[in-house]
């Protein structure tokens, strides 16, 4: 490898570098942009609301997810459905 080589390698390692921390530095800006409205959309709504207007809301939503479903299979069958919640739980007899 001669030296006008290894310069081109280091420059262009320096604008790859240089680079990745640009777009990083715009996508972290652009998610904080998007956090900020979405906080202002969701929040303001819910802010605006009584508290007990929010509650069928507040109970019918982790009910209704995958969670929910799956603690409905596990009462019906009194089992466990999955292996992560083995793994959370432990083995059965434990």
């Amino acid at each position: 490898m001669n030296a006008s080589s290894g310069e081109a390698l280091h420059s262009r390692l320096i604008a790859a570098t240089l680079s990745a921390g640009v777009l990083a530095g715009l996508g972290a800006v652009g998610f904080h942009y998007i956090a900020d409205y979405l906080d202002d959309v969701l929040f303001t709504r819910a802010d605006s609301q009584r508290a007990i207007s929010r509650l069928p809301f507040v109970l019918s939503v982790p009910t209704s997810g995958p969670h929910g479903w799956k603690m409905a299979n596990t009462r019906r069958n009194g089992s466990l459905s999955s292996g992560a919640d083995r793994l959370l739980i432990g083995p059965s007899g434990a």
